[in-house]
């Protein structure tokens, strides 16, 4: 698990270029950095689900879904 949050780093500079870019670049890298937070954020509800779930991960499946929503509500708003 600590490793995860170097695999996050490459999303999160997409969607900063996302941000900053203009026309479908932007909305493409919002896109998929939104769709790849929403599936883990559905892995975490998963997790939940099974009994896997620790106070630890509370936060993380916030930020993920919150995340997600920023960034699809984006590509909505865009397309």
């Amino acid at each position: 698990m600590q490793f995860l949050g170097a695999i996050n780093v490459p999303y999160a500079i997409a969607a900063a270029i996302g941000a900053l870019s203009s026309g479908s670049l932007r909305s493409v890298l919002l896109l998929v950095v939104g769709l790849a937070n929403l599936s883990q954020f559905l892995k975490d509800l998963h997790a939940h689900r099974q009994g896997r779930w620790t106070r630890r991960l509370t936060f993380i499946t916030v930020v993920d879904g919150a995340f997600a929503l920023v960034c699809l509500a984006l590509v909505a708003l865009l397309w």
